[in-house]
C-alpha cells in the first residue's frame, strides 16, 4: 500500500509536464522570431527591387527626354523658278533615336488627321542587371497642339509605369537665291520637342 501512496505524492510527472510546456513556449517564441526575421528579409528585398525598378524607369524617362530634346523633324521645300517654269521639291527628314517612329507618326497625323501611336520600342543598359523598359508613345493630331507626344514607359513584367509629355515647337526659315533667269526659294520648317513633364500619372495628349 505504501508504494502506491508514494507514487501518488510523486511530482516527477508534474515536473515533466512543466518542462514540456516550457519547451513548447520556447519553440513558439523561436518560430515567431524566425518568421518575423524572414518577413523582414523578404520586405527589404522587395523594397530594394521596387527601388531598383523605380530608378530604372526614371532613368529611362530622363533618357527619352534628353533624346527627344535632340530630335528634329525637318521639312525642306525648294521652289525653283527658271524661264517662267516653276518646280517644287519637298524632302522630309528626321533625326534621333526614335527618328523612324517619329517620321511615321507625323506622316500618319498629316494624312489622316487623327492621333498616331507607336509601340514595341525598348530601352536597356548594357552590362547591368537593370530591367528592360518598354516604350510607346501617342502623337496628338489636335491642331492647337500638333505633334504633342505622350510617352508611356513600363518595366517589363511589372505594373510599374511612368509617363513623359513633350510639346512640339515649329520654326520656319526662308532663303532666296536669285540669278539672271533663275530664282530659288528654300523654306525649311524644323519641328522639335521641348517642355518635358515626367509624371507617375497619365496626362492625356
Amino acid at each position: 500500500m505504501m508504494p502506491i501512496k508514494q507514487k501518488l505524492k510523486s511530482e516527477n510527472g508534474a515536473s515533466f509536464l512543466l518542462a514540456l510546456l516550457a519547451f513548447l513556449v520556447a519553440a513558439m517564441v523561436c518560430v515567431t522570431i524566425i518568421t518575423a526575421a524572414t518577413s523582414s528579409v523578404k520586405r527589404v528585398h522587395s523594397d530594394r527591387e521596387s527601388q531598383q525598378m523605380q530608378l530604372a524607369i526614371t532613368s529611362a524617362a530622363q533618357l527619352v527626354r534628353d533624346t527627344m530634346g535632340e530630335t528634329q523633324y525637318c521639312i525642306t521645300t525648294v521652289t525653283t523658278t527658271e524661264n517662267g517654269t516653276t518646280t517644287i521639291e519637298t524632302t522630309k527628314t528626321a533625326s534621333g533615336v526614335f527618328a523612324s517612329e517619329i517620321e511615321a507618326a507625323i506622316n500618319y497625323v498629316d494624312a489622316y488627321h487623327t492621333d498616331a501611336s507607336a509601340s514595341g520600342m525598348k530601352l536597356s543598359v548594357d552590362g547591368t542587371d537593370l530591367p528592360i523598359i518598354d516604350v510607346s508613345f501617342k502623337m496628338s493630331a489636335d491642331t492647337t497642339e500638333p505633334y504633342k507626344l505622350l510617352f508611356t514607359l513600363r518595366v517589363q513584367d511589372t505594373g510599374e509605369n511612368l509617363y513623359l509629355t513633350m510639346k512640339s515647337s515649329r520654326k520656319t526659315d526662308n532663303t532666296v537665291t536669285e540669278s539672271k533667269d533663275k530664282t530659288v526659294t528654300t523654306e525649311t520648317t524644323t519641328i522639335t520637342w521641348k517642355n518635358p513633364i515626367i509624371s507617375g500619372i497619365r496626362e492625356e495628349s
